[in-house]
C-alpha cells in the first residue's frame, strides 16, 4: 500500500495526486498493452476519502472488465475494449449500441490509422466502419452479466462460486462451447453432460448448489435480453445411478430448438 498525504495507508491501486485527487491506476499486462495501446490504466476517484473508497470497487471492477474484454476472441470485445481505453466507458456503450454521434465517429476513424500498423484487421475493420459485431450471448457472457447485476466484485464468496462454477462447467462442456457458442445453440446433451460428470465427482447437495447457480444465471439473461427460450427443463434420472436416484433438475435453458 501506498499513503496520502497525512499518512493514511491506501487501498492497493490508489495513488493521491498533488492537487489532493485519489486515483486507481493499473499496469495493463504486457500481453495486453497492444490491444489496448496503453501501457497504464487510470480512473479518477475523488477527494474525499470516504468518496474514494466507495468509488473505488466499480473502477477496479471496470478495468478488470477492459482486461477481460482484451483477452477475448471476438473482434467485438477487443473493439469495445481498446474503444473503452481510448475514449472511456461511455464511448464504448454507444459503439455497442450502435449509437453512435458525429464526434465519436471521427475519433473511431483517426483511431484506426493511427492503430493499422498495431492491431489486428478485423478490430481495425470495426474502427473503420464505426461498427462492431452483433453480440454472442455465450454462457460466458451470462456469467458476467450476472455477476455484474449481483455486484459481485463486492461479495467474495459470490465471487468464488461463480468463479468455480464456470470452470466447473467449461470443464465439462468445452471451453469451445462455454466461450463461443449462443446460449440457444445449446443442446440438452450438453446439460445431461455437465449434470453427469458433476454426480461423479462431487455430493449430490454440492450437485444442487452448482445447478442452482447456474439456472439462476440463465434465468437472468432470458429475463434481462427478452430470449426466446423455455426456462430451465426438469431432467430424467440417470441410468446406474440408483444411491442418487434423487437428482437435481437441469441448469441450463431450452433454446428455440432443443437447447438446453
Amino acid at each position: 500500500m501506498t499513503t496520502d498525504d497525512s499518512g493514511m495507508r491506501l487501498p492497493r491501486y490508489v495513488q493521491q495526486r498533488p492537487s489532493g485527487l485519489f486515483r486507481y491506476k493499473r499496469n495493463v499486462p504486457k500481453r495486453l498493452i497492444e490491444r489496448l495501446g496503453h501501457t497504464h490504466l487510470y480512473r479518477n476517484l475523488s477527494h474525499s476519502d470516504d468518496e474514494m473508497i466507495k468509488l473505488l470497487p466499480k473502477a477496479h471492477a471496470e478495468v478488470e472488465a477492459l482486461f477481460r474484454q482484451a483477452e477475448s476472441e471476438t473482434s467485438r470485445e477487443r473493439t469495445l475494449a481498446i474503444v473503452a481505453s481510448q475514449f472511456g466507458t461511455e464511448a464504448a456503450e454507444m459503439l455497442a449500441a450502435g449509437k453512435i454521434d458525429e464526434n465519436l465517429e471521427y475519433g473511431l476513424w483517426a483511431l484506426h490509422q493511427e492503430l493499422e500498423e498495431d492491431v489486428d484487421s478485423a478490430v481495425i475493420g470495426n474502427l473503420a466502419a464505426a461498427a462492431v459485431p452483433k453480440e454472442k450471448l455465450t454462457l460466458r457472457k451470462a456469467f458476467e452479466l450476472y455477476a455484474q447485476f449481483k455486484d459481485a466484485h463486492e461479495n467474495k464468496k459470490l465471487q468464488n462460486s461463480l468463479k468455480k462454477t464456470q470452470e466447473d462447467l467449461e470443464a465439462s462442456i468445452g471451453a469451445f462451447k462455454f466461450g463461443r457458442f449462443d446460449i440457444t445453440d445449446l443442446t440438452r446433451e450438453d446439460a445431461l453432460k455437465y449434470r453427469d460428470d458433476l454426480m461423479s465427482r462431487v455430493a449430490p447437495n454440492s450437485v444442487s448448489r452448482y445447478i442452482n447457480i447456474v439456472r439462476a444465471v440463465v434465468n437472468h439473461v432470458i429475463d434481462e435480453r427478452g430470449l426466446n427460450m423455455k426456462k430451465p427443463l426438469p431432467e430424467p434420472e440417470g441410468k446406474g445411478r440408483g444411491e442418487r436416484r434423487d437428482r437435481p433438475t437441469a441448469t441450463l435453458a431450452c433454446g428455440s430448438r432443443s437447447g438446453l
